[in-house]
């Protein structure tokens, strides 16, 4: 229901909140009386271990060398000499570092894939929980529908009565400026981030069609549901949305007049009837539907400010939307990005640079001198690829872009078997519908956005898997993990082999943290030789800035020695700096100095972890 950028507090409850969830249901699972009942179809279903290889790739990305330097800062850190309290507050600080990391540091991969692996555990314990009858599929969407309910009824009346959410989440100050939700945003930080939620959970309401209520009820609750989600969707100005929508309006509605059928004519398994021959029986009457469940959402905009019936809100004509509508043909925006994706991909094809790191290599690849792409493509909001197929090939390599799509494709085959079957049960076809309508709609709003870039939708994902998969492992199969699941993990591990020797043909990567060997500061000609927590300085420096990201202490000491030549000390200074904060030495003459800190430090954006920085 809510999300916000890499790097912001919602990133630490988003995380809290799941860490509970996933401790909690492995409790109950162990104190339960009800026997594991899960089916050996599902056990033997090849697919149910594919979102399991998504994940491997994700963490192979990192590379042997990524995963040794951050063993070595957690060696460093429980071999600090501190005590063990010290040591468990260090090693809890140095996680939320990790957690709030902005997309452009270095730290950044590391983050995405605990995200990754979290998502993947609530995968299992949803799918547990549905082959072991704990929970049922239908009671998920049930939840899903209540939260789209819920967000969507706050963002109505946070967008007309502001003040409610403003303490939740900030304003977006590029596609709202001066503090005014002009694009209805809700309870996330971005409306394109509310629009992906809107668009990938509005076909949970397809299980209102399984209510023991009057079809005519049923029928009207999910129309309704589709009028507010599109209104909304309007508001959001969202094109990716737009684009999005209209295959979710043609499968629900598809289903509400399939289901009609089915219960007026009461057909049932022996009657051989299959949604397929039911949807062609109902194709223009589907067709005619769709075009006016816009033009009653678009009505409803217009009512509102034709009527003044929300006052004190100033409002825009339906020509603001109709402009914005026309600038989906502008994909000049969006080239650039996919053609920056697939450069940096094409560098690194195998396992990629990194989980989600387009925004790090972009920095390194593109800004500096030193780099492949050196100012051939400017993206001043290059925080994703805003395409979720290149910033997963250009952090996971051809592997994770093969298995992702892999996946949806699948998902969406699985929806084609189950209205071809004319003996599926009317529960496991509304949770294969929504399968379908789920891929889909990720397939179409990801070629304009990186879907897990906010990681509440990642987990929004994995959790649309483990219902899927547990509730219809029967038709979601295949047949090529079948017949070759005997060399698959081998030759993951032989192309994550042949991808670290290409990758580090030398054997050395730059540096996290740790001891180092002298290096040059290029724009001052300055060297450093540094080892956490002690540090030196050849050459002279005329300014030197010190800060403290993170430390087992709200304050840390420092002690500044200089020297000139001859080995004479000139300078020496102590001070202690907070948590946090930084301090700045200027017009230095020390030929050589030397810094010891009676703490560890860790990187700072791409800057090798650097506690310092010369000038």
């Amino acid at each position: 229901m809510f999300g916000n950028r890499p790097g912001s507090t919602h990133v630490l409850y988003l995380t809290s909140i799941f860490v509970f969830l996933i401790l909690a249901s492995s409790l109950l699972e162990l104190f339960s009386n009800k026997k594991k009942s899960a089916s050996r179809e599902l056990t033997n279903n090849k697919f149910v271990n594919l979102p399991g290889i998504y994940v491997l790739i994700s963490v192979l990305s990192l590379g042997v060398f990524y995963c040794q330097e951050v063993l070595s800062i957690l060696y460093s850190i429980f071999m600090s000499g501190q005590g063990l309290s010290q040591k468990l507050e260090y090693l809890v600080r140095f996680i939320f570092y990790i957690l709030t990391q902005e997309e452009n540091s270095i730290y950044y991969p590391l983050s995405s894939v605990i995200q990754t692996l979290l998502a993947y555990l609530v995968y299992k314990k949803v799918r547990s929980s549905i082959t072991n009858n704990h929970i049922t599929a239908q009671s998920y969407l049930i939840v899903f529908t209540l939260g789209l309910l819920t967000t969507l009824g706050v963002g109505f009346y946070n967008y007309y009565y502001p003040g409610i959410l403003n303490t939740l989440r900030p304003i977006d100050p590029l596609v709202n400026p001066g503090g005014v939700e002009f694009r209805l945003q809700s309870f996330f930080g971005h409306s394109g981030w509310f629009a992906e939620y809107v668009t990938l959970v509005v076909p949970s309401i397809l299980v209102l069609l399984l209510l023991k209520l009057s079809f005519k009820f049923r029928a009207f609750l999910i129309v309704f549901i589709l009028l507010i989600s599109e209104f909304a969707l309007i508001l959001s100005y969202q094109r990716g949305a737009w684009l999005s929508y209209p295959i979710t309006l043609f499968v629900i509605w598809s289903a509400i007049y399939c289901f009609y059928i089915f219960e007026k004519n009461k057909f049932d398994n022996s009657n051989k009837i299959t949604f397929l021959t039911v949807l062609k029986s109902s194709f223009v009457k589907i067709l005619f539907s769709i075009p006016i469940t816009v033009i009653l959402s678009l009505s409803l905009i217009w009512a509102v400010s034709k009527f003044e019936l929300v006052e004190g809100r100033s409002f825009h004509g339906l020509w603001s939307y109709s402009d914005r509508f026309k600038q989906i043909s502008n994909t000049s925006d969006r080239t650039k990005f996919f053609n920056a994706g697939l450069k940096l991909g094409m560098l690194h094809p195998i396992l990629g640079a990194g989980s989600e790191s387009f925004s790090l290599q972009y920095e390194k690849e593109f800004y500096k001198e030193t780099g492949r792409y050196y100012k051939e493509i400017d993206l001043p909001l290059h925080g994703s690829a805003h395409n979720v197929f290149m910033q997963t090939f250009s952090g996971k390599g051809v592997l994770g872009l093969f298995s992702l799509l892999l996946i949806l494709l699948s998902c969406i085959k699985a929806g084609y078997r189950a209205i071809n079957n004319p003996n599926i049960s009317r529960d496991k076809l509304i949770i294969c519908l929504f399968s379908f309508c789920f891929s889909c709609s990720f397939l179409i709003y990801g070629q304009v956005q990186e879907v897990f870039y906010v990681q509440s939708l990642q987990y929004l994902f994995f959790i649309f898997l483990g219902i899927s998969l547990a509730s219809s492992p029967e038709y979601f199969k295949l047949e090529f993990l079948e017949k070759n699941k005997s060399f698959i993990y081998p030759v993951i591990f032989l192309l994550f082999i042949v991808h670290n020797v290409l990758e580090y043909p030398n054997g050395t990567l730059d540096k996290i943290s740790g001891c180092y060997s002298n290096e040059i500061d290029t724009t001052t000609g300055s060297s450093f030789l540094w080892c956490s927590p002690r540090a030196s300085i050849i050459n002279p420096a005329s300014e030197l800035m010190l800060e403290v990201p993170i430390s087992n202490k709200e304050q840390v000491s420092f002690l500044v020695k200089g020297t000139d030549n001859s080995g004479n000390e000139i300078l020496k200074e102590s001070f202690k700096i907070k948590a946090g904060e930084k301090r700045k030495l200027e017009n230095l003459t020390a030929s050589n100095l030397e810094i010891t800190t009676d703490s560890a430090f860790y990187a700072n954006g791409d800057k090798r972890a650097l506690s310092f920085i010369v000038r």
